[in-house]
């Protein structure tokens, strides 16, 4: 089964898979060359399907191997709508980055990111991804290693092929602790789970925060309540909401996205970012940043 949603005109899929790589963490796989992305996912109707998604001529083609209902193909374009923002319009940003030098100068020529079906998603990932004190190559290969780990035993298996799996839901993780703590260490084991009770909880009122588009401080407030939170990790989470108005402290997060920057890439300055509000989050997650530039003193997490 598959059908077609309509795309803004200045999508790129290839740009998303291109500039989204430290974000490329399961249930999501990826084929660069052809550009198509592939994703297990479970419906709320609990069934668990290989999501296959490209982008053609007439829009994005999003593909299933099983037959779906209306309700659950729906629920899958919202979710695909979700990850990859089709319903942000960033047509400003394009403009603002082609008539300032500046700014194009030192971003890449990306614009959407990649992020996860749900928030619950993001915030997860957020907390596993953020857990090393130095975001080198080599730690973000161990700390998605957790996430793998997490999909692999807690996530529900893709019935044409079990060893496959989806993100795994709340509940799950709840239900979990002593597999959790197998999994992660009794400390970060107990954040998780007390995570995942949180997000039952208190999810909806993030959401409705952002929906309303509320003053960062208020959603910043709200965001800091969820345990484990770390600066890293709120920065991911901003830029999982969309919220590029929020301009991170320092280097430091970004090199969660891109571990290993270009060796003679260079960075924009905080104070020149902020000329660029509302998009200088947007303008910081996409510029490009030297290895000196993380200075001891910038280190935080």
């Amino acid at each position: 089964m598959s059908w077609i949603l309509t795309i803004p005109d200045d999508f790129s899929l290839q740009n998303i898979i291109k500039y989204s790589t430290g974000l490329l963490l399961p249930p999501f796989t990826v084929n660069p060359v052809m550009s198509v992305m592939e994703r297990v996912e479970e419906l709320s109707s609990n069934r668990v399907l290989l999501l296959t998604i490209s982008q053609v001529p007439a829009g994005l083609q999003v593909q299933t191997s099983q037959h779906l209902t209306s309700a659950e193909s729906e629920e899958v374009s919202h979710k695909v709508w979700r990850m990859l923002r089709l319903g942000e319009n960033l047509t400003p940003f394009f403009q603002l980055r082609a008539n300032e030098e500046r700014l194009k100068r030192h971003t890449v020529p990306g614009g959407r990111l990649l992020r996860g079906a749900t928030l619950v998603e993001d915030i997860i990932k957020a907390l596993l991804l953020t857990q090393q004190r130095e975001p080198t190559a080599r730690h973000n290969q161990s700390n998605a290693r957790l996430i793998t780990h997490l999909v692999d035993q807690l996530g529900s298996s893709l019935p044409s092929n079990p060893t496959r799996h989806a993100f795994p839901t709340c509940k799950k993780i709840q239900d979990s602790s002593v597999l959790l703590t197998g999994l992660l260490g009794p400390s970060l084991g107990q954040t998780l789970r007390k995570l995942g009770e949180f997000c039952n909880t208190e999810l909806a009122e993030i959401e409705q925060l952002q929906a309303a588009h509320w003053p960062l401080p208020i959603l910043t407030q709200e965001l800091n309540q969820l345990p484990g939170m770390r600066p890293a990790m709120m920065a991911l989470l901003m830029l999982s909401l969309g919220r590029y108005d929020y301009l991170p402290r320092n280097d430091y997060a970004r090199r969660y996205l891109h571990p290993e920057p270009p060796p003679t890439a260079t960075t924009i300055a905080a104070k020149d970012l902020s000329i660029w509000q509302p998009w200088a989050g947007l303008a910081y997650w996409l510029g490009k940043q030297h290895p000196a530039s993380l200075s001891p003193g910038n280190k935080e997490n």
